[in-house]
């Protein structure tokens, strides 16, 4: 038995109803919440890997916690995020903002790392 049936016959058996109009099947890939799906798996769209690598350096630490949003959204794509981005994490919880040579190289290996 496919996977296909397998999925209509659940959806059946839950009596659930499909819109055809919002389906696409048997497509080589497609976009779902921020990544795309192939048959060679999933990984982050490209626009938004751009908005990553374009984001300005952080002044506040509200801009440090709106990079750190965005880029952990991808977190499964970047190995070891959370001791890369330990020092950023560090820098928006502090009440001095001081960006240093330390958070500008996680800033940056964040960004370099899911390119």
């Amino acid at each position: 038995m496919t996977n296909f049936v397998k999925v209509l016959e659940a959806l059946r058996r839950h009596n659930l109803k499909v819109n055809l109009a919002k389906c696409q099947m048997f497509q080589p890939e497609f976009q779902f919440l921020g990544h795309m799906l192939t048959n060679k798996g999933i990984s982050p769209m490209a626009d938004k890997i751009e908005a990553i690598r374009t984001f300005p350096r952080p002044l506040t630490p509200k801009q440090v916690r709106s990079f750190l949003g965005l880029a952990s959204y991808y977190r499964r794509f970047i190995k070891d995020f959370g001791k890369i981005s330990r020092p950023l994490d560090k820098l928006r919880k502090t009440e001095s903002f001081e960006w240093t040579r330390e958070h500008e190289d996680a800033f940056q290996k964040l960004k370099l790392d899911l390119s």
